[in-house]
């Protein structure tokens, strides 16, 4: 019992400790790194912020904590002075950052030293994609994953998907930047597709462009039924789809400017100039080829009738510049203009609501 007890009262000093040091990181919005000071904003999480990730650590009070992205260290603070406070025994908080000694000149680091708690941390200075899988394979397991890693959707997809492989049944993650789209994506996916659920945390949530800053979900209890793997993927960005309708058609208009202007030009038997075009050309069919692709997934602007006439037009398009280009042919370009005039009528703005209304009322 006195050893608890001593115990105890050492993890009570030191959550003491680590909220002086945060605060005064706060206030002088700096901290030491092998370079000097350095400003920790707007790299870091702000106090507002901060409190989401301490209110949502103290609410679930994990034993075994996980995080991507150290940067200068602020979460990681936070992370341990809610550990700190818990009574609950935690395992080595295990954080990963591929620029902890390059661009944020070990400052985290130095500040775990100068708090004696070199020994609470696990940290890989090395990318997510192989420290998370490397976790897996050693059969670690988590109760709660902050990820604040690299944003790109594909990044950001990647770190959910082994959080979401290493957490147990029940555990939370919590995702910051989640107003950013690549963000909010993956979020949504792991709401619709793997059936995780919102948390509420009791405390402000910051909001920026109209969404949350941060965002908390808890892993079923039970794997969701997700059927066969051709089984339709269930949309989730249906609010990103309004954005589509106002690029497509300026997009469209840009490809058919690209198109009979390379036409001028071959006609005037510039092929330096055809070629410089024609690269430009094909960059915006990948666009819209991809654009394209997204809205017929999710059934949200290309109306199911239309889908075949769509990719037809795309072909069409594709097959008659690469025959200008190979056969310098100018008159291919203006069937290449006319395919895209029709194109542009499939995802005009008129057209486009009704798509969104029925995908809504569906």
């Amino acid at each position: 019992m006195e050893a608890m007890a001593a115990e105890a009262t050492v993890r009570s000093e030191l959550h003491l400790e680590i909220r002086e040091y945060l605060n005064r990181m706060f206030t002088e919005q700096t901290v030491e790194g092998d370079n000097g000071p350095n400003r920790i904003f707007p790299a870091s999480l702000t106090p507002e912020r901060g409190a989401v990730l301490s209110a949502v650590c103290r609410a679930i009070k994990p034993r075994a904590t996980l995080e991507v992205g150290m940067a200068w260290g602020v979460s990681t603070l936070l992370i341990l002075e809610a550990l700190a406070e818990s009574d609950v025994p935690a395992a080595p908080h295990v954080v990963m950052d591929l620029a902890q000694s390059t661009f944020y000149h070990n400052a985290a680091r130095l500040s775990l030293k100068k708090l004696g708690l070199e020994n609470y941390v696990e940290f890989y200075e090395a990318p997510s994609e192989l420290v998370l899988p490397h976790l897996l394979a050693n059969g670690r397991r988590f109760d709660f994953a902050f990820i604040d890693g690299d944003h790109h959707f594909d990044s950001a997809f990647n770190d959910f998907r082994f959080a979401h492989l290493l957490l147990v049944p029940g555990g939370t993650i919590l995702f910051d930047d989640a107003w950013g789209d690549s963000v909010y994506l993956v979020r949504r996916y792991a709401e619709t597709n793997f059936g995780y659920k919102p948390i509420n945390v009791a405390c402000p949530i910051p909001m920026y462009n109209g969404r949350a800053a941060l965002w908390a979900v808890q892993k079923p209890l039970e794997p969701v039924e997700r059927g066969s793997w051709e089984a339709p993927i269930k949309p989730f960005f249906n609010e990103l789809i309004p954005r589509f309708p106002g690029v497509v058609p300026e997009l469209l208009d840009n490809m058919v400017g690209e198109c009979r202007a390379t036409r001028i030009v071959m006609k005037g038997g510039l092929e330096s100039l055809v070629e410089a075009a024609a690269h430009r050309v094909h960059a915006a069919v990948r666009q819209i080829d991809e654009v394209v692709r997204v809205a017929e997934t999710f059934a949200a602007l290309a109306v199911p009738e239309t889908a075949a006439e769509t990719h037809r037009l795309l072909d069409s398009i594709t097959r008659a510049f690469a025959s200008a280009h190979e056969h310098r042919d100018p008159s291919q370009l203006e069937r290449a203009a006319a395919a895209l005039e029709k194109l542009k009528a499939i995802f005009s703005l008129s057209t486009a609501p009704d798509a969104i209304a029925r995908q809504s009322a569906a």
